[in-house]
């Protein structure tokens, strides 16, 4: 069974290695390629975003997909499933140096971070990357409860990889889906 998540993420991984005029990877003969892949409309929560960004927005924020693994309100489940799904499909876990603070009941940077601004307060990650993380939900979905946390586990810049990725994590975590979100990627200091 580890074969075929080993495939489908290697394939997922050469998608994002594309050449900025898209040309085609070169997959093995045994993985699928990602166009014959397709998502149920149950394991996404919405279509490709249908506002656009303003000139003044584009400096500011990008739409990107982002999949979301599972949601809650208690960090240590939601820590035990990223880990777990770090184990079963080799995604690396990047916590950015966050954990939760028992005390202040928050995902938070150390007291002594280097960035004075954000120590001891919650920094979002917010730029694609393949990594499995712990964010609160309204960072990408602004109407989420701000107490909300999710394991994210990819935000792409474009559906097909989401897509795929999900495909991968639904049958072993069946509340994975994906959503657009236009992030804020503007400076924070």
């Amino acid at each position: 069974m580890q074969q075929p998540l080993y495939a489908l993420l290697f394939t997922l991984i050469l998608a994002s290695c594309q050449s900025a005029n898209h040309q085609e990877a070169t997959l093995p003969p045994t993985a699928p390629k990602l166009d014959s892949i397709t998502i149920d409309s149950n394991n996404t929560t919405d279509e490709e975003p249908t506002d656009s960004l303003t000139a003044e927005e584009q400096v500011d924020y990008a739409l990107y997909r982002v999949v979301i693994v599972d949601t809650g309100y208690q960090y240590e489940p939601l820590l035990q499933t990223l880990y777990a799904v770090e184990k079963k499909t080799g995604l690396q876990v990047d916590l950015m140096g966050r954990y939760f603070d028992q005390k202040k009941k928050e995902i938070i940077l150390p007291e002594d971070d280097e960035d004075e601004l954000y120590a001891g307060s919650y920094f979002p990650r917010r730029y694609p990357s393949n990594t499995l993380s712990i964010e609160y939900l309204n960072t990408f979905l602004p109407a989420a409860d701000n107490k909300k946390m999710a394991i994210i586990a990819t935000i792409a810049e474009g559906r097909r990889q989401a897509d795929s990725l999900v495909r991968v994590l639904t049958p072993h975590y069946p509340h994975t889906h994906s959503i657009s979100s236009k992030v804020f990627i503007g400076c924070l200091h």
